[in-house]
């Protein structure tokens, strides 16, 4: 019986306190700090890249403008339990200089993402002792990435639910105890009697395409017992991902169906991410609905995005994506990301003239336009706007590009520091009103995003290594 193997991994609950209420700034006010992103009249398609390309800014602009982010973030998030997170718990290593051939050999297609059996495991295994492969291991997966970051960039505490199996000097449950922040709480972790934790091989060509394998050994045997209602009730939001959906018959199934309701019923934001466009493309109407009914922010990069609503471009597929949530964060590689949401048109602030490109019946797209404006829940707006803020990469070098590993969970844990999810506006006592979701504009957001993602590519580990 599962209940006989599974302990829980600890049991005190630490960082947790009964979150105050704070003052709510209206999105129409102008007791804000100047935006930060220059007012660019970026236009869809050809002619938006050419504006981007000429606004490109300096390094010294830059860090002006993330030191007025952080003056807005830290001054406004107290220390409290931030966020708690469901994770199937993985351990990455990433393997350099492997040829097509042996990728042929182990049975996986370049450049995808696909589950590994016992055999394939065992041989990758001794191609990295036998064959002395350059190797670097990390503690991975999208959410425990994600809530480490969190607590990296807050100062806040996070908590995990999840599965780990005995910690011994040396081996990866250890070293991923080892890896992980002090700030993130993982005292609820359960123990996996004689199991294992999964394990992300990530393989590098030496055309530097990444092909991923991934061992989930026991990370779905985490049993609905384990998810506490209390951490839940003190946390301010759940954070969660789409693979945990992938198989009504696992028992990470019904531990995140428990999380769900419990977040539904303390009124806590839940904010997702989509895992990848294979998974995207085999469950895309049950996605679409699952947002729709749970899920306030959700995260994905283009090709997941273009996956789960059949549009042809990141713009447009954008726009659709808010009919199921509202907010998202679409990450678009050298190109930069896609922050967008909803405002309460009557509130927002005045922009240039945007270019109409007519692709939208009921709204055209207009990338970039009311981007000084505070982004709300689509129920508390009286007349609710569709936005599409487009952040440039500031990669400038992409020779100094080191791993692009965990870039999408860094840029989704900016976007956790910048919410204002302690006021909780799914509150009874909120409702009807335009409370902004987050303590930043739209292009502000962005932009701290797309830096703190620019922080984890320029190293090897996918979790930061030190506060920002």
């Amino acid at each position: 019986m599962l209940s006989k193997a599974v302990t829980t991994y600890g049991s005190s609950i630490s960082g947790h306190f009964i979150l105050p209420n704070r003052f709510k700034l209206h999105p129409g006010s102008t007791q804000t700090v100047k935006s930060i992103s220059t007012q660019r009249p970026e236009t869809y398609g050809a002619e938006a890249t050419a504006v981007c390309d000429r606004n490109v800014k300096n390094n010294a602009t830059n860090q002006v403008y993330i030191q007025h982010i952080l003056q807005k973030l830290y001054s406004s998030n107290p220390s409290q339990n931030i966020a708690c997170g469901i994770d199937q718990t993985i351990f990455d290593i990433t393997i350099t200089g492997v040829d097509d051939s042996v990728l042929t050999t182990l049975g996986l297609e370049k450049g995808q993402s696909q589950l590994i059996n016992q055999n394939q495991s065992e041989q990758l295994e001794r191609l990295i002792n036998n064959n002395k492969k350059a190797c670097v291991e990390n503690a991975g997966g999208t959410i425990g990435n994600t809530l480490h970051n969190t607590s990296v960039l807050s100062g806040a505490s996070t908590t995990l639910f999840g599965v780990i199996s005995e910690a011994l000097p040396g081996n990866r449950a250890f070293h991923y105890l080892r890896n992980s922040f002090n700030g993130m709480n993982l005292n609820d972790l359960c123990l996996i009697q004689g199991g294992q934790i999964g394990c992300a091989y990530t393989l590098i060509s030496n055309d530097s395409e990444r092909t991923f394998g991934v061992s989930l050994s026991d990370v779905n045997q985490l049993p609905a017992e384990a998810i506490k209602a209390l951490v839940i009730q003190e946390s301010s939001c759940l954070v969660m991902s789409a693979y945990p959906l992938a198989d009504e018959s696992q028992p990470i199934y019904a531990a995140s169906q428990r999380a769900v309701k419990l977040a539904h019923q303390y009124h806590k934001p839940i904010l997702m991410t989509l895992g990848s466009a294979n998974l995207v493309q085999h469950m895309t109407t049950e996605l679409q609905n699952y947002l729709s009914q749970n899920i306030m922010v959700v995260a994905m990069n283009g090709d997941e995005a273009q996956a789960l609503t059949g549009k042809p471009d990141i713009p447009t597929a954008a726009m659709k994506v808010l009919d199921y949530t509202d907010l998202a964060l679409i990450t678009d590689g050298k190109n930069g990301l896609y922050f967008c949401g909803y405002i309460d048109r009557p509130y927002s602030f005045q922009p240039y003239e945007y270019q109409n490109n007519g692709r939208e019946p009921e709204q055209s797209i207009k990338i970039n336009q009311y981007t000084k404006s505070y982004p709300a829940l689509k129920i508390n707006c009286l007349s609710p706007y569709k936005i599409v803020c487009h952040e440039p990469a500031c990669m400038k070098n992409q020779d100094m590009i080191v791993n692009t590993n965990g870039a999408g969970d860094a840029a989704m844990s900016a976007l956790i520091h910048c919410l204002r999810i302690s006021d909780n506006p799914f509150s009874p006592d909120n409702k009807g009103s335009a409370l902004p979701l987050t303590h930043t504009t739209f292009s502000e957001t962005a932009m701290y995003a797309n830096w703190v993602s620019k922080q984890v590519v320029q190293q090897v580990s996918p979790r930061l290594l030190k506060a920002l």
